[in-house]
């Protein structure tokens, strides 16, 4: 049976618990996660550096209780979520927009996160968790710097801040193997951002993406080349070279 912390965590009203929508959020996926892959932990990510209180109190009662309840579990911290979730995708908006926004940040990850789950649909990869707060926290990094030339670099910036916190988390199957392993998490983050800085209209948004994805997959060894290498030049060029023609 579930815990007594854990029910009465999970069944606070939203007037007693103020969390943001986005932690919230990545528990909630990282609960259905967990019982899909058939148990694969996520402890490592429920920690107060990840997940402010109380959602890390939250994540950890019930990761440790979940096996055979995750269901049930995930149930009823929806009702306490539905209310909270203020955050929507726009497919629309372009990355050097975003920086005029008010809460840019959660506007970004929202959007990286609808788009990540039909960029890896199309590369045929699955098994990856897709985080939301680690797309949140790799935007707000780069908005402090306030340092970027263009919107080239900037994008190159999240391009490795995206990799380096784990945007792309759990043990990948590439069925399709479109791309070498390796360049998997490089392309696929490559080819969300090279999207967001490409002309498109509100009813091509996805024809767009898919497009992006394509064309990311013809350069996918230079862009885990730069990735691994580090190089934000050579990054910053392919999206100025390429983003036009999404």
């Amino acid at each position: 049976m579930l815990g007594t912390d854990a029910t009465e965590l999970i069944m606070l009203s939203p007037k007693h618990i103020r969390l943001d929508p986005v932690p919230l959020r990545e528990l909630l996926r990282g609960i259905r996660f967990m019982v899909k892959r058939g148990g694969e932990t996520l402890k490592a990510n429920a920690t107060a550096q990840r997940l402010p209180k109380p959602a890390a109190d939250l994540a950890n009662v019930v990761i440790d209780e979940v096996m055979g309840l995750g269901h049930k579990v995930n149930a009823r911290a929806s009702n306490l979520a539905k209310s909270m979730f203020g955050t929507e995708p726009d497919t629309d908006i372009m990355l050097d927009d975003l920086t005029a926004q008010g809460e840019s940040e959660k506007l970004f990850a929202a959007t990286v996160y609808a788009a990540m789950k039909i960029v890896l649909a199309r590369m045929d990869v699955s098994g990856m968790f897709v985080s939301e707060a680690a797309a949140l926290n790799a935007f707000a990094a780069e908005r402090k710097k306030d340092r970027h030339e263009s919107v080239t670099q900037l994008a190159a910036a999240l391009t490795l801040g995206l990799i380096d916190n784990h945007v792309l988390q759990g043990r990948m199957a590439n069925s399709g193997r479109l791309a070498a392993d390796a360049a998997v998490v490089p392309v696929a983050v490559f080819s969300v951002l090279l999207w967001l800085q490409s002309p498109r209209s509100e009813e091509d948004q996805e024809a767009a993406l898919v497009s992006a994805v394509d064309l990311s997959l013809l350069m996918a060894s230079q862009i885990e080349q730069g990735c691994r290498m580090r190089d934000i030049e050579a990054i910053a060029a392919l999206y100025g070279k390429y983003a036009a023609n999404v």
